[in-house]
Parts: C-alpha cells; sequence; structure tokens
C-alpha cells in the first residue's frame, strides 16, 4: 500500500516536473515572441523613418533642380535683353519683356505703363486683361501707387488692398509686384511694370534682386528702341 502511494507520488513529480519544463519552454518561447515582434516593430519604424528621409532628400533635389532651372532662366533672360535686337514692331518688344517678367513670376495678370507728358501713365500693353477693360485703365494719374513709384523708384510689393488703384479693384487681385523703370542719366520714372496675383505671393529678398537687375535691363532695351523716351 505504502509502495504504491510512493509510485503515485513519484509519477506525480515527474508530471509536475514535465510541466514545470513546459511552461518555462513556453514562457521562454512567449518571450521570445514578443522581442521578435518589438523588433519587428522597430524595423518597421526605422523603414518608416528612412522612407520618409528619402522622400525628404528627392523633394530637395527636385527643388535644388527647379531653383538651378530658374536661375539658368532668368540669366538667360538678362542676357537676351542685353543683346542688340532690332525690333520692327516696338509692340514686339513690350510683348517680350512683359511675358518675360509674367512668366518668371507666374502673374495672373500684367501691365505695362508708359510716361506720358502732362497726363500720367499710359498703358502700352498688357496680359491677360479683358479688352474692356483696357479701356478704363489706359491712363494712370498718379494715385497712391503710382505716386509711390515716382518718389522711390524702387521695387514695391504687397497686398493690393493697402494701396489705392483702379487696376486692383477691376481685376479682383489680391496682390501685387510692381516694377519700375527708370532712366538711368537722370534717374527719372519713364514707365513701370505691374504684375497682379490673385491670391497672395510670396516675393523674398532674393526675387526681389532680380527683379531690380530685370527693372535696369528692361528699361535700358525700352529707352534703346525708343518706346520710352
Amino acid at each position: 500500500m505504502e509502495q504504491g502511494r510512493m509510485v503515485i507520488f513519484e509519477k506525480t513529480i515527474s508530471q509536475n516536473v514535465k510541466l514545470l519544463k513546459i511552461s518555462r519552454r513556453l514562457h521562454r518561447e512567449m518571450s521570445e515572441r514578443k522581442k521578435l515582434e518589438e523588433d519587428l516593430r522597430s524595423i518597421r519604424q526605422a523603414f518608416l523613418i528612412l522612407k520618409k528621409a528619402h522622400q525628404k532628400v528627392e523633394e530637395e533635389l527636385v527643388r535644388s533642380y527647379r531653383h538651378a532651372g530658374l536661375i539658368n532662366r532668368k540669366f538667360s533672360v538678362l542676357l537676351d535683353l542685353d543683346r542688340n535686337h532690332y525690333w520692327e514692331n516696338k509692340k514686339d518688344l513690350t510683348n517680350h519683356i512683359l511675358d518675360i517678367a509674367s512668366n518668371l513670376s507666374q502673374a495672373d495678370a500684367g501691365y505695362l505703363y508708359k510716361e506720358e507728358a502732362g497726363k500720367g501713365f499710359r498703358l502700352l500693353n498688357s496680359k491677360n486683361v479683358k479688352k474692356k477693360e483696357v479701356k478704363r485703365i489706359k491712363f494712370l494719374e498718379e494715385d497712391e501707387l503710382v505716386s509711390c513709384l515716382v518718389e522711390e523708384k524702387a521695387i514695391m510689393k504687397g497686398d493690393c488692398l493697402d494701396y489705392g488703384c483702379k487696376i486692383f479693384d477691376m481685376n479682383k487681385l489680391k496682390h501685387f509686384l510692381a516694377i519700375p523703370l527708370v532712366r538711368k542719366r537722370d534717374g527719372r520714372l519713364k514707365g513701370f511694370i505691374i504684375l497682379g496675383f490673385a491670391k497672395k505671393k510670396i516675393i523674398d529678398a532674393k526675387d526681389v534682386e532680380f527683379y531690380d537687375v530685370f527693372a535696369m535691363h528692361a528699361a535700358a532695351a525700352l529707352l534703346n528702341a525708343g518706346v520710352l523716351a
């Protein structure tokens, strides 16, 4: 009887030992699986970070190529204005200059005015402006914007609502860039280009520097061609 109990006891201990070993093995496997899952999550997170970094690098490269392309276009524009073209039709030159300014700035509307003795400034050419509107803005007297250009003879930019000018009211423009065309000999304002934008346009210091140089070259080309006197 006693011997039978011992056998049962030993079997029970043996089974418990086996169960304990199985439990430990399962616990170890679960721990390893948990660690593998954590490692997998870390790898996935690292992959996402690398993917975002790669996308950012690609975006920076695209921006760099675009910037380099824009710089090349700007240099080519200035060189083109410096060449002595023979313009059979003076309007071809005003079209050319206004197209350059509008395309580079991606303006929604463009206007080129020249000084008209005793009458203020007369519209020479326009871009993306309806014919019926052209008649109403054929002449600009010295309103707030024009007065500032005459006085400052410098690049101006800002919100249209801050300046009284009928051009802005008619075309529902939100933002503008004004480029003075100055005669170098006496520093007199002989005309100007106004570029209008339907949405706010970010024009930084480098842009202003370029448009300053562009204004000098455009003014020289128009004066040499006799468009501006």
